[in-house]
């Protein structure tokens, strides 16, 4: 007889702000025995759909790839993953929900305007979007006056940062979750 193999999924998501620190807090889970994350930093897999197909960044969207991302974590108690365009994403938190309603989520800010600033000298240091052009003021003003925006289309400096909403979506199945 065959025997199936159990899916093992993610017990705890970080879904910060992109810029606050996600990368150091999973770098330090990532040492701690009885942890186990994924190399994969960020699948991006609960977000896929508010992600266009032409989007630069890997964006993991098949669930047995997902899946496979946790595939050597048998024996671990703690499960988690990180993927900041969860908190901006509009259906990752529903998506988590139904897949892994009992998950706990780690959402980490930073001050809007650090963020966006600490975002804009990634983008000059990488060259990213050809931002490396324009001062940090008319980086801001031109993706915020776009008309086309979303994940992997513009930037976001300015959305990323309104906090309040990306929360609230969050909020509204934690207290489903809590009885």
């Amino acid at each position: 007889m065959e025997s199936i193999a159990k899916e093992i999924w993610p017990n705890f998501l970080i879904v910060g702000a992109m810029k606050s620190g996600t990368t150091f807090l999973y770098s330090v889970l990532s040492q701690v025995d009885g942890i186990y994350m994924p190399s994969n930093k960020e699948p991006h897999y609960f977000a896929s759909a508010d992600i266009p197909e032409s989007a630069s960044r890997i964006v993991i969207r098949n669930k047995s790839d997902y899946l496979s991302l946790f595939s050597k974590a048998i024996d671990a108690k703690v499960i988690g993953e990180a993927s900041t365009n969860y908190l901006y994403s509009k259906s990752a938190p529903l998506r988590i929900h139904e897949t892994i309603p009992h998950a706990k989520i780690i959402i980490m800010l930073r001050d809007p305007i650090e963020r966006a600033f600490s975002q804009y000298l990634m983008n000059v240091m990488s060259k990213d979007f050809n931002v490396h052009k324009l001062s940090f003021y008319e980086a801001i003003t031109s993706d915020y006056s776009r008309v086309e925006k979303g994940i992997g289309i513009s930037i976001l400096y300015v959305e990323k940062g309104l906090y309040y909403e990306q929360v609230k979506r969050y909020m509204i199945y934690l207290e489903k979750t809590m009885f």
